[in-house]
């Protein structure tokens, strides 16, 4: 895959907070993850005190459907949805890049 298309293309992809949060997950841990096991995390990472079913479901949903190809769209990650496999892509380090310059809690979740 090719680097983001655009600096419109990135900014469009880590402008919603649970984007971020999966590109922080995949780039602190480096490692290829199920979209499962990414919403526990998530769950976890967004403060969810013990999550409903409901509530992790619309979150699975909202992955599948919305921000995962998004995400694999502006080549920041690497998403298969035949197989259920979510990596980093090399062009996480932009992100990284990008979301350490961003000091935390400027960018509030809308």
């Amino acid at each position: 895959m090719s680097r983001p298309e655009t600096i419109d293309t990135l900014f469009e992809a880590l402008a919603d907070y649970r984007r971020r949060k999966v590109c922080e997950y995949l780039a602190r841990e480096q490692t290829c993850i199920t979209t499962g096991d990414l919403v526990i995390q998530l769950s976890e990472e967004l403060s969810m005190s013990a999550p409903q079913p409901a509530s992790k479901q619309r979150l699975e949903i909202s992955l599948i459907h919305v921000h995962l190809p998004l995400l694999d769209d502006a080549n920041v990650i690497e998403y298969d949805q035949q197989t259920d496999r979510i990596e980093p892509s090399h062009n996480l380090e932009v992100v990284e890049s990008v979301l350490e310059a961003t000091p935390e809690g400027s960018v509030e979740a809308v």
